[in-house]
């Protein structure tokens, strides 16, 4: 059969138009990073199949500036905001402050010489997720995440008690549930519930979609202290707001820059390769 060159640009045409439809679904799908707050009380991860470090290790409470953890490394960042030499990650046993369940927490902050008041996490793989309990949570506190060393976005807590703090005294879920704002405020643990009762407490989750990530650095913009625990991290997509409808949305974090898309490069591509085939004045057998 004679193919003609009319012939074949119309059948690229066809297909030039296909491929610019799915890049149309591609955009619509475009990567984002949103933060979530869990329902009130919740001091760790609701996500299945979470990896989890939850500063137990003994020897944390001694000090240390690294730490070779199940989800990755940490390591305290120096000089603090105070200009000391730094001399270990703050891990302290459970108090008023926090430690989820009574157990050992991290604080970011100077609470003694030498504290560290940025700690970064490098994770052991590019992950997904990553949540962990906001205690005597104050909106000096930030999360910092990156990329292979890209910086990608900022989460400040600030924005959790802009939310909290609205006229109507509650927040709503993704399913449609209330809760009052007041629930987040005061330690929900047994041995020290209702203390601190003028700052809040939830856990929080950094979700990605179209992209991952491998690090994140914790910091603090002012005297006061990042306390955390149950650091956790998730590999593989999540289907939210379908399995996970008791989350609450913080807010949609901006990027610093244009988070590349893998699968619309290739299209794009595709599309030039055609548009070249098209332009050749041959006919085929």
């Amino acid at each position: 059969m004679l193919v003609t060159i009319e012939m074949q640009m119309a059948a690229n045409r066809i297909f030039v138009a296909f491929c610019l439809a799915a890049l149309v679904v591609s955009g619509a799908n475009a990567s984002s990073l949103i933060a979530y707050l869990s329902a009130p009380g919740q001091t760790s991860s609701i996500i299945a199949g979470v990896q989890t470090e939850t500063f137990n290790d003994p020897s944390l409470l001694s000090g240390v500036l690294t730490y070779d953890s199940p989800i990755g490394v940490y390591t305290a960042l120096g000089p603090n905001y105070l200009s000391q030499t730094v001399t270990r990650i703050p891990v302290v046993a459970a108090d008023q402050y926090g430690g989820a369940d009574g157990s050992d927490y991290m604080y970011v902050g100077i609470r003694e010489s030498g504290d560290a008041s940025s700690v970064d996490v490098v994770f052991s793989q590019q992950v997904d997720y990553f949540g962990f309990w906001w205690s005597a949570g104050d909106p000096e506190n930030t999360i910092t995440i990156y990329d292979h060393g890209k910086l990608v976005a900022q989460f400040t807590t600030s924005e959790i008690i802009d939310l909290l703090d609205n006229l109507s005294g509650e927040v709503i879920a993704l399913n449609g549930d209330t809760y009052s704002s007041s629930s987040y405020y005061g330690n929900p643990n047994p041995a020290y519930l209702g203390k601190d009762s003028s700052e809040t407490f939830g856990y929080v989750s950094l979700v990605a979609s179209g992209f991952t990530f491998d690090e994140v650095v914790f910091g603090n913009i002012g005297p006061s202290g990042f306390e955390n625990d149950n650091n956790s991290i998730h590999v593989g997509p999540l289907n939210i707001p379908a399995d996970y409808g008791s989350f609450v949305k913080i807010s949609n974090l901006a990027f610093t820059d244009p988070v590349p898309e893998p699968a619309t490069g290739g299209l794009a591509g595709a599309i030039i390769g055609l548009g070249l085939i098209a332009g050749r004045k041959k006919i085929f057998r």
